[in-house]
């Protein structure tokens, strides 16, 4: 592995991190760089407001490391001075959250591969500035990434990331190269009733964040027979604040009118729907549920819906794919999206 791009990589973690902390502890006039940049960026994206793209970055800081970038690296036997025939890496990014393509860049950089990246327009400030905070640091990466509006021609292999149309688009237009290609997916959860206060609410942290728009956001609850919605609304109250987010307040509005005229079964806490549905993806401001009988019969449910789920938050850590309530947008490093592996596709060719 290139161990001095993976120095390089943890000084912007520690750059990323001292800006992030400077804005939590003092938010500075809007002549800062950094507040310039989330500024722009929300201003591109009303989704992207200041606390969601600063979040985004944290998480990111805080796999940034050289540590943990030498465990997830290790297993993989990369080389250590670059490639003599590096790869021409197309990547089409989604602009759902903050940063949605951080991984897949990191990954290209990492495997020695030439990163040639199509963003999303949701999401076209992030990215472009990282790379140049760390060109600053580790300037033979200046050559090896390049940003491009126009469409993907001339590329060696392609990961693509979009929704299940455009996957349909990607298989046939990039059928004659390898590719890695991704559909939409969301995160679920596996409740048991006996969950505390302060793991329903770790819950709603997995829910609301990003406003649920990330691939890893819970959209989907299973929960048992008879469940307390009521102690889940009174622990949520303090994510009521998502309403102030007109782009939120309107799907809140629109769908609550939509059930209220259909005579539709939900349940309302203010802020958020709650509707039971055999689907998986709800819409924004729309958590759907889907009771069980028993254990059993709620593990053979998310057997069934594997493929459209990216995560599942619950309380039996034993339970094939589970993560702790909370962690859902705290992907660690080698969790991959739709689980397939990026660095072995990209070491591979």
């Amino acid at each position: 592995m290139n161990l001095a791009l993976i120095q390089a990589l943890d000084t912007l973690g520690r750059k990323i991190e001292s800006c992030c902390l400077e804005y939590r502890q003092d938010i500075p006039d809007s002549e800062n760089e950094f507040v310039g940049i989330l500024d722009e960026a929300g201003s591109r994206n009303a989704w992207f407001t200041r606390e969601q793209s600063v979040y985004a970055l944290e998480c990111i800081a805080g796999n940034l490391t050289e540590e943990k970038l030498c465990g997830w690296l290790t297993p993989y036997h990369l080389p250590e001075h670059g490639r003599n025939k590096p790869a021409k890496i197309g990547v089409v990014s989604a602009g759902n959250i903050p940063l949605a393509g951080f991984h897949d860049w990191l990954c290209v950089m990492l495997t020695g591969h030439v990163y040639i990246g199509k963003l999303s327009t949701q999401d076209k400030v992030f990215l472009p500035w990282l790379h140049r905070l760390l060109a600053d640091i580790y300037p033979p990466v200046a050559q090896q990434v390049l940003f491009t509006d126009e469409r993907l021609s001339g590329t060696d292999a392609v990961i693509a990331s979009g929704s299940n149309n455009t996957f349909r688009y990607f298989e046939y237009y990039f059928r004659h190269i390898p590719s890695l290609l991704r559909k939409n997916r969301n995160g679920a959860a596996l409740l048991d009733g006996g969950e505390s206060d302060v793991e329903l609410g770790l819950l709603g942290e997995d829910v609301f964040r990003y406003f649920g728009l990330g691939c890893r956001s819970v959209s989907k609850l299973f929960v048992p027979e008879g469940f307390e919605f009521d102690r889940l609304f009174r622990v949520w109250e303090p994510f009521g604040s998502v309403l102030m987010h007109h782009k939120y307040r309107n799907n809140y509005d629109y769908f609550k009118s939509v059930y209220l005229v259909n005579r539709d079964e939900h349940l309302d806490n203010g802020f958020i729907l709650l509707r039971p549905a055999v689907q998986t993806a709800s819409p924004v401001a729309v958590l759907f549920f889907e009771t069980y009988p028993d254990q059993e019969t709620a593990r053979a449910r998310l057997a069934e819906a594997r493929d459209q789920i990216q995560c599942i938050a619950a309380r039996d850590l034993r339970f094939p794919g589970a993560i702790s309530f909370g962690h859902s947008q705290k992907p660690a490093l080698g969790d991959y999206a739709d689980g397939i592996d990026t660095i072995a596709f990209l070491n591979n060719l």
